[in-house]
């Protein structure tokens, strides 16, 4: 069933003095439970695309539709709204919170969508356990391997239900063993929840695991 649509996508940026075209015409089809790969040189539109895709930025034009949702129909507060409950994100840097434990910063975006507490726990914990940090939720951050670090991110982009997680480099900074592990949980989770999965990479271990590779160059999918 398809899930997402982009037609026609055009978006440029300003760099000093010069006008970057990032986008220019770009369309695309994903569908539900797709785990895709998104390749291409540095400049092609990767970023841009992930970006416009997960709310972050406006295209100058062009239409995406997720769902029965028109993101360029969508108020500033609904955009939001939007991330918060459609869009699941997983990136290089992992990005959690230094002063939250493991499970409560994948607790934390169940707190933002009104979950109340005991289905939070509930649902933080089991997903957790899915990623096999069951054990693991009361270290912090700075208390866990970099492997450990990146699957809390994969367990807190998952835990709100999302129908896209859109990864930046996931595995960047893991060795082998931990990005075979990481593919793993997210295909098992991509399987079992129709979840949708984008992976923005240059990594030729995660281009080989995709079901689907879209290539981009020059702002088009080629």
């Amino acid at each position: 069933m398809k899930l997402v649509q982009i037609i026609d996508l055009f978006k440029s940026f300003q760099q000093g003095e010069l006008q970057i075209q990032a986008l220019r015409g770009l369309s695309m089809d994903m569908e539900e439970g797709e785990f895709s790969a998104l390749v291409g040189p540095s400049g092609s539109g990767k970023t841009t695309l992930m970006n416009c895709l997960g709310a972050l930025d406006r295209p100058d034009r062009g239409s995406i539709q997720v769902g029965i949702q028109r993101l360029g129909e969508l108020k500033q507060n609904e955009l939001s709204d939007f991330r918060l409950h459609q869009i699941g994100f997983v990136f290089q840097a992992y990005n959690l919170l230094p002063v939250l434990t493991a499970l409560e910063n994948v607790e934390y975006v169940l707190i933002l969508q009104g979950v109340q507490k005991k289905e939070r726990m509930q649902r933080a914990k089991q997903i957790l356990s899915d990623v096999g940090l069951a054990d693991l939720g009361d270290r912090f951050p700075r208390q866990l391997s970099g492997g450990q670090q990146q699957r809390v991110a994969v367990a807190r982009a998952l835990v709100s239900r999302p129908r896209i997680v859109l990864a930046d480099e996931p595995t960047a900074n893991l060795d082998s063993e931990n990005t075979g592990r990481l593919l793993d949980i997210m295909e098992e989770m991509c399987d079992r929840y129709q979840t949708a999965f984008l992976f923005s990479t240059h990594d030729d271990r995660v281009v080989q695991r995709a079901r689907r590779v879209i290539l981009l160059k020059d702002g088009q999918v080629q």
